[in-house]
């Protein structure tokens, strides 16, 4: 049998081929494991693994030996797993099937396979081990690149919203990998879209962007969407919900304190138009015609006040409120005027007649 010995040869640093997303791990020429072990690094999601393998035939077409001993191992979340292991010496009949080859199809001329091998596209590393053999010959390695779309989260829950209430906006992620351009819709306009398309996807691209969809509250009831990234091909959605609900009104009192006697028109504001009755609790103290208060006695009443809901929009409102009344104030007396000398011309009011008295005479006006 017949074995060929290799010279060790560097390895390239990976790279990425944009016409093919393929991240090359090698060169096109072989270079030997020796017994040690070589690791790469797989900066994007990988599906496929491809290399060409030298192997040694023997005379009989019964069986070939490649490589010796080989180990392919994949690294997913911090978790070495094999992919290949090559039993020492002889192909066995399960090996054959790997290496897609039968009976008598091989002869010692032939020193290649092409093997491939699929991979979790979680995987972070690849590891080539070898032992035992001192040639250890691989070339042509190739990693293809993943090609799907996801997003997360699957659902997305706006909750409970109030009608007419501020919108929401919730954010999803778009993760693709190697896809045609991506589009983005809504099957519900209510959910509205920050993009309708994922700029950065594309061939041998690999990114995760991250989205926008806001709902605003306007029509009550349940409200549902299913918002739907795709190629043509690839597609992944995510649902969402919200359930809006009808408003409570909001009531301003505008008479805390009144004096007896006083009258206050439309003591009580709200952010809603349906009708609004008051219930005075103390009509000794104030007293309610037609919705405007009559303050008839010193003393704190306090004021129920209910605003009737309707089938649409609001809930009926009811709330209590308080109003303190105060004595009316007396009137302040008028002060005497004061009396002072007169001057030597100055308007004299005598006997119902208006005089002027000047140097000592009094002339009629």
């Amino acid at each position: 049998m017949k074995k060929l010995f290799l010279l060790v040869l560097a390895v390239l640093p990976l790279t990425l081929s944009a016409q093919t997303a393929v991240l090359v791990l090698s060169d096109t020429a072989e270079y030997s494991l020796g017994s040690s072990s070589k690791t790469f690094d797989l900066d994007k999601p990988c599906s496929r693994l491809t290399l060409t393998a030298k192997h040694t035939a023997s005379s009989l077409t019964t069986s070939k030996t490649l490589l010796g001993n080989l180990t392919i191992e994949q690294y997913v979340n911090g978790t070495w797993s094999t992919l290949y292991e090559d039993n020492p010496g002889i192909v066995t009949t399960a090996d054959r099937s790997v290496f897609g080859v039968t009976v008598g199809q091989y002869e010692a001329s032939v020193d290649y396979e092409s093997l491939s091998f699929d991979l979790d596209r979680h995987a972070t590393q690849l590891r080539f081990t070898g032992s035992a053999l001192d040639s250890k010959q691989i070339k042509n390695l190739c990693a293809y690149m993943a090609s799907y779309v996801e997003l997360s989260p699957a659902n997305l829950s706006f909750g409970e919203m109030v009608v007419w209430s501020d919108p929401v906006s919730l954010k999803f992620a778009v993760e693709h990998c190697n896809v045609a351009r991506l589009s983005i819709s809504t099957s519900n306009a209510d959910f509205a879209l920050s993009e309708t398309t994922v700029i950065n996807s594309g061939i041998a691209q690999y990114a995760t962007d991250s989205f926008t969809v806001t709902f605003t509250p306007n029509i009550m009831g349940q409200h549902s969407a299913t918002i739907i990234v795709t190629n043509g091909t690839q597609t992944d959605s995510i649902h969402c919900s919200a359930k809006v609900t009808k408003r409570t009104p909001v009531l301003t009192w505008n008479a805390e304190s009144m004096t007896v006697g006083e009258t206050v028109q439309n003591p009580v504001s709200s952010d809603c138009s349906n009708r609004l009755m008051l219930e005075s609790c103390d009509e000794d103290i104030v007293h309610i015609v037609c919705g405007t208060i009559h303050a008839v006695g010193e003393g704190t009443a306090t004021i129920s006040v209910m605003q009737l809901g309707d089938d649409d929009y609001w809930n009926n409102k009811v709330e209590d409120f308080t109003v303190t009344v105060s004595p009316a104030t007396e009137p302040t007396p008028t002060a005497a005027p004061e009396h002072h000398e007169s001057t030597d011309a100055e308007k004299l009011l005598t006997e119902g007649r208006v005089v002027v008295k000047a140097n000592n005479k009094l002339y009629n006006l």
